[in-house]
């Protein structure tokens, strides 16, 4: 992967906003903070509730043995903690 070209910005542009770095304490009074942050959590829980139950869905609908069941399981949990990094 590479990383995207940087674009030039406008200075003749009236409504541009300059970008601005925010301290802690300034992001975590904004809403997208915490929409943010709910998002996350979110997504991240979902991840853990799949390997949670993995194994009981390769057993029960995909007819797996527990061995080949837990197996994928463990698949699945090191490849969520690699593409946490």
């Amino acid at each position: 992967m590479t990383d995207a070209p940087k674009q030039e910005v406008s200075t003749q542009s009236k409504t541009a906003v300059a970008p601005r770095d925010f301290t802690l304490t300034e992001a975590m009074k904004r809403p997208q903070y915490w929409l943010l942050g709910l998002i996350f959590t979110t997504v991240c829980m979902s991840g853990l509730y799949v390997i949670g139950v993995a194994k009981y869905i390769g057993e029960n609908y995909v007819h797996l043995t527990m061995t080949t069941a837990t197996t994928s399981v463990t698949i699945i949990a090191v490849a969520n903690f690699n593409a946490s990094k």
